[in-house]
């Protein structure tokens, strides 16, 4: 009994490839849906990730990598609210490169579907910016 990439429904019976990303390379990948909608989608976003995944990546590794120089600008400006939220800058970077761009390991679209890994996926993002911009206030607050 197959499952649909897409949607999560069982009984999916509609098997096609699609040449999109899988993991860090691209592929032909085998996907079962259960309809042509949920196949169009899947095809429509496959699309969408040959399209963005460079940017992705980038957006993603500066994210990573800015974390030391904001770390220093935030030790150096010490007592200021800038130099307390500059090192949070990272995550909100992070934050809203993964609420544009939606993507997650294949493993994860294969577990929960690719809708729901969107969803989840976008909610992740939402939650990195929240708490990089609550635990700085806080601090601020606290007196550091």
């Amino acid at each position: 009994m197959s499952t649909c990439i897409n949607c999560n429904k069982k009984d999916a019976n509609i098997n096609f490839q699609v040449y999109t990303w899988n993991g860090l390379g691209k592929s032909n990948v085998d996907f079962v849906c259960c309809s042509e909608e949920c196949k169009k989608e899947v095809e429509e976003f496959s699309e969408y990730v040959n399209k963005n995944a460079v940017k992705f990546l980038i957006l993603i590794l500066s994210g990573a990598f800015s974390f030391v120089p904001f770390l220093f600008l935030g030790v150096f400006i010490k007592n200021n609210i800038f130099g307390i939220m500059s090192m949070s800058c990272p995550l909100i970077i992070i934050g809203i490169t993964v609420i544009k761009y939606p993507f997650s390991t294949p493993e994860t679209n294969s577990f929960f579907g690719i809708r729901k890994t969107i969803k989840l996926t976008r909610i992740i993002g939402i939650i990195f910016i929240v708490i990089s911009i609550l635990i700085p206030i806080i601090i601020y607050l606290i007196g550091y």
